[in-house]
């Protein structure tokens, strides 16, 4: 009886672990399920975020681009005007110097020196060109009226027909000027010999003007004269080039103008 009441309690234990057993691997089935489905969304999600992470970093490198070429075309275009600038300062620089008879260093120098005493420096060109005007008179000889502030400055007719152009007639004269004892007197025979805008410069003193040219110089207000006969060169050439394409372009128009209203009257038609 004993063994019977054993191996019942045995059978007993042996179905009891059989069903826990199941309930536990059922249990664990649920919560595999519950975690894959947790991994799953978190996979979703994180895919999603790297999906949107690389589009921002896509639509960001984009922008950056075409910042960059924005900046880059802003850049050629400054560089370009700059340049065309440049070279129309050059060729105005040139144009004015032959027109006066000076050199453009000289002339660069004297529109410092009066813009530096308080002068107007735009008349300085206008001031020179009358005093070249002045000077070949009386270098001529065909002016009384045109020689007589030379006479004052101790000029004789041969001293004048010995200076070779108006630059070396500039520079002797404001040298005798800046030498008069009396800043008044300096400064009236400036304005008689038709360098107004120098008259504030020639009451000062030689020295005083001597230390403005070499400043404007040194500071850098004087461009280099064969720069600025390159640069003259070269906007000659582009303004050639422009009315070259300019006319060559009016022909072309020209010669399908006839194709060109016949287009426009079947339009209208």
């Amino acid at each position: 009886m004993a063994d019977g009441n054993v191996v019942g309690s045995a059978e007993f234990e042996l179905r009891a672990t059989r069903q826990k057993l199941g309930q536990d691997i059922k249990a664990a089935e649920r919560d595999l399920d519950i975690f894959v489905d947790r991994a799953e969304k978190k996979a979703t999600a994180g895919a999603g975020n790297i999906g949107s992470g690389i589009e921002k970093m896509t639509r960001a490198a984009t922008a950056g681009v075409l910042a960059l070429t924005a900046v880059l075309a802003a850049a050629a275009t400054f560089a370009f005007q700059a340049g065309q600038a440049s070279l129309k300062m050059a060729d105005d620089m040139a144009n004015s110097a032959r027109r006066i008879g000076i050199g453009t260093t000289a002339l660069q120098e004297w529109r410092y020196v009066a813009r530096k005493t308080g002068e107007d420096a735009a008349a300085v060109d206008a001031d020179l060109e009358k005093f070249a005007t002045r000077f070949a008179q009386a270098q001529a000889g065909i002016s009384k009226e045109a020689f007589k502030p030379f006479g004052r400055l101790q000029f004789g007719q041969g001293d004048l027909r010995q200076m070779k152009d108006a630059d070396e007639a500039l520079e002797r004269v404001m040298d005798r000027i800046t030498a008069l004892k009396n800043p008044n007197d300096r400064q009236a025979i400036a304005e008689q010999i038709g360098l107004g805008s120098l008259a504030t410069a020639a009451r000062e003193g030689g020295e005083e003007v001597a230390r403005l040219r070499d400043e404007a110089a040194a500071l850098g207000f004087v461009m280099d004269a064969e720069i600025i006969r390159k640069g003259a060169d070269a906007q000659g050439q582009l303004e050639d080039l422009s009315q070259v394409i300019g006319i060559q372009m009016a022909e072309a128009f020209i010669n399908l103008s006839d194709e060109v209203l016949n287009f426009t009257s079947q339009i209208a038609d």
